[in-house]
């Protein structure tokens, strides 16, 4: 080599794509002489959909231009539909949840006529819902039926708005599939027009009532 002339260096310090979108860490490393591979996929709840997660060596050593660069890119967080677990026990409803990733979260207890003592009446999310691993899970558990008996009420008339309250403080259950909506011109719209259970029945508490109700809202007229 003649003197004052220096051949291209050799090495350089790699650079560190952990964080950056895929394509862009591949273009860097290509341009810096370096051959980027894929190996891997993985969920991740680190790194978005799309970035690389981890790279192999770690960005910041020294390395041989032409040297292969192995790249794991992220799925983003791994998503999970939840199950439907009315009617089954807290117990095993727990165990299912968190064998999903799921964390529980409150737990609450209500009387219910339709979910026997110890079993789940609903979670929130839904049924269904799309989540991430690793959210969080609201239980609602049932206390079985209140021991005694309560007297009907009329519902008739009353805003759907209002309605599961006054159910619950009458000391009978309902939720939002006991409502069915139907158009019934010669109803006030959002308000009850018939009731599952005649008023003056005398039932036991917690006894799960259904409901017409037409359709529109209570503030129309």
């Amino acid at each position: 080599i003649m003197p004052g002339v220096t051949r291209k260096t050799r090495t350089l310090v790699l650079p560190n794509v952990v964080g950056m979108r895929y394509e862009e860490a591949t273009e860097l490393l290509k341009k810096s002489g370096l051959k980027p591979v894929k190996i891997a996929e993985e969920y991740s709840s680190q790194q978005p959909s799309g970035a690389v997660l981890w790279q192999i060596p770690e960005g910041g050593i020294k390395v041989k231009r032409g040297r292969k660069i192995r790249l794991a890119v992220s799925l983003g967080t791994e998503k999970v539909i939840i199950p439907n677990l009315k009617g089954k026990s807290y117990r095993q409803g727990r165990i299912d949840l968190e064998r999903m990733g799921l964390i529980i979260g409150k737990v609450d207890y209500e009387y219910s006529g339709e979910v026997d003592a110890d079993n789940i009446i609903s979670t929130a999310p839904a049924a269904q819902t799309v989540v991430n691993k690793g959210d969080t899970v609201n239980i609602v558990v049932s206390l079985g039926i209140i021991t005694g008996k309560v007297v009907v009420p009329s519902f008739v008339g009353y805003p759907v708005t209002e309605l599961l309250e006054r159910v619950k403080e009458a000391g009978l259950y309902a939720d939002s599939s006991c409502i069915k909506i139907r158009k019934i011109p010669t109803v006030k719209p959002g308000t009850v027009f018939q009731q599952s259970i005649y008023p003056g029945e005398s039932v036991p508490r917690g006894t799960k009532i259904e409901f017409i109700v037409n359709e529109g809202s209570p503030e129309a007229e």
